[in-house]
């Protein structure tokens, strides 16, 4: 769920605040560099949060009692609807897929929120219930994309898959005892890149590792380290190397058609909604400008970290304060249009 926590009273009463446990890992992993991070912005926002600096225990268990109220409120309503369809006699023609379209951090990291590139941002729930598969109630550890999603629809309801897509059907999971073959999955997060010009943050992983491309990289044992605490970037230099040349690969591979994307056009209002849900960047570097010639989020986080401040500042209407903040942020940094375009 987003924030606001919003949920009936009964959802919430469902848990006790007092025995809801505290993330175990507040802290970035070792090594890591800063911008691995976020200020946890979408809950900062709120009047009954820190602006900055720690959340206090009671903050941090409310915040989660609030979240499990509405994971628990969610699943009443897709009771609701599997009850529907069962009442009208559909659910033997039905393909039912439940998905989230991210993971979310609740003090874990020190992170609240989502936008990184851990485990528990790039993770989320995947359950596919289809009246010709064989493997009902089962579960399987093997990796998924969402790009995965619409060929195992397509498959399922025997229609044909465009040549041009991309992802792979998952119908073989849903067949008891189906082993499958190693893979690599990716991820991307363009923050830095399209409101600040910096480097992005991309990622791949297979079953064990994961790799977080920057000019300071980050690389998970996912099995000895699940919550991901010590960069093994240096250590690891063969596993890294092999990571990194499969995501080039990756990427290499499905960005051959890109020049040939169309874009839709998207009026004003549609624009500014996206752009409070912070999915809108402010601006787009041009393809001719290499990654290699962006800088690095590692160096600039005073200036990010100043940018959360003018953006508190503004949200709470002390405009001169924002002003200010932002025109310190274009003297260190005068391509960060996200400080032009609040000013």
């Amino acid at each position: 769920p987003h924030t606001p926590f919003v949920a009936p009273r009964k959802y919430w009463d469902l848990y006790d605040a007092g025995e809801i446990p505290l993330a175990p890992n507040p802290e970035l992993p070792a090594d890591a560099p800063p911008f691995a991070g976020h200020n946890s912005g979408e809950v900062r926002r709120y009047t009954d949060q820190p602006a900055k600096g720690p959340f206090t225990v009671g903050n941090q268990r409310r915040l989660k009692h609030g979240y499990f109220a509405c994971i628990s409120f969610v699943d009443a309503q897709v009771g609701r609807v599997l009850d529907e369809l069962e009442r009208l006699d559909l659910t033997d023609n039905t393909i039912v897929v439940l998905f989230g379209d991210h993971g979310w951090h609740l003090g874990e990291h020190g992170l609240w929120g989502k936008t990184t590139n851990f485990e528990l941002d790039t993770r989320a729930p995947l359950i596919v219930s289809a009246p010709q598969m064989n493997a009902r109630g089962g579960s399987t550890s093997s990796l998924a994309e969402f790009v995965d999603i619409y060929p195992t629809v397509v498959e399922l309801a025997g229609l044909p898959s465009p040549s041009h897509v991309q992802g792979t059907s998952l119908v073989p999971f849903l067949e008891p005892g189906f082993t499958a073959e190693p893979r690599y999955v990716y991820s991307e997060t363009f923050y830095a890149r399209l409101h600040y010009g910096w480097c992005e943050l991309t990622s791949i992983q297979d079953e064990r590792s994961k790799l977080i491309m920057s000019p300071e990289p980050e690389l998970y044992d996912l099995v000895e380290d699940p919550e991901e605490l010590v960069n093994l970037a240096e250590e690891q230099r063969a596993i890294f190397g092999q990571l990194r040349d499969e995501s080039e690969e990756f990427v290499t591979r499905f960005s051959e058609d890109s020049s040939r994307a169309e874009f839709m056009n998207v009026d004003e209002q549609t624009m500014e909604k996206l752009a409070s849900l912070g999915y809108v960047g402010s601006f787009q570097i041009s393809p001719v400008d290499p990654e290699e010639s962006l800088p690095s989020p590692r160096g600039k986080i005073g200036i990010y970290n100043k940018s959360i401040d003018a953006r508190q500042a503004m949200q709470f209407e002390h405009y001169s304060e924002a002003e200010r903040l932002y025109r310190e942020i274009l003297a260190e940094d005068p391509g960060v249009l996200d400080a032009y375009q609040s000013l």
